[in-house]
């Protein structure tokens, strides 16, 4: 399971805003999921699996994952936190920390939680492909120049290859995607990021990370990414 540090460098007041592509980090690491974003393929598409709709917490979207995969339901003490852990080991691989956290990284988890993550869903019973949201507070992109170039930068940055990206609306909303390969020449795994700007200074993330295979999925999973 596949699930390397990689941050995406945003426009922002220092130029260097760093939008986090996971769910959940140990802040003493500062360690993170990578994600993917779309291409415009509907998620009826051949060869996207069967999908389930969730509304993301705290914001008026929504967003399809593929039904096999299982939505995190994070607790948000530390005991409880502990005990879902022991239930459910393959979140803890997911996100970098185990039964034996202390206290205190498992505190950091649950603000980490509260203060950002909106959605985590992730294929358990696979390599662990999944669909993370964050909600992030900014500045917007001047255009899809400046976004270009920054995905460019990231993408560089893990030996990661742009292959599509482009400007959008969500709903009212205005957005921008990348979709990016990881080494393409190699046929690695699809990552993906797209963002939301929902509000003034709010800014809802989605990122996806999916195996060689299930670029399609991705795609679906993106694209279904709708305003109530």
């Amino acid at each position: 399971m596949r699930k390397e540090v990689r941050p995406f460098l945003g426009a922002g007041d220092s130029d260097m805003r760093r939008l986090v592509l996971s769910w959940l980090v140990l802040a003493v690491t500062c360690s993170s999921l990578v994600g993917l974003t779309f291409a415009s393929v509907a998620a009826s598409e051949t060869g996207a699996p069967p999908m389930t709709t969730a509304a993301v917490r705290g914001t008026n979207l929504s967003i399809n994952y593929p039904k096999d995969w299982l939505e995190a339901n994070i607790p948000m003490s530390v005991t409880a936190l502990r005990s879902y852990l022991k239930q459910y080991p393959r979140w803890g691989q997911l996100m970098g920390i185990g039964t034996t956290a202390s206290d205190k990284d498992l505190r950091n988890v649950i603000k980490e939680i509260r203060s950002t993550r909106r959605f985590l869903a992730a294929d358990m019973n696979g390599d662990g492909d999944n669909v993370v949201v964050s909600e992030e507070r900014g500045p917007w992109w001047k255009g899809l120049g400046e976004w270009r170039t920054v995905a460019a930068m990231s993408a560089r940055s893990t030996n990661s290859t742009v292959i599509d990206d482009g400007e959008t609306t969500v709903g009212s909303h205005p957005a921008f995607w990348h979709l990016e390969q990881y080494p393409a020449s190699d046929g690695g795994d699809y990552y993906g990021y797209m963002e939301v700007r929902t509000g003034k200074g709010r800014t809802v993330s989605i990122a996806i990370t999916v195996d060689t295979n299930s670029r399609t999925t991705a795609e679906a999973i993106m694209h279904s990414v709708v305003s109530a």
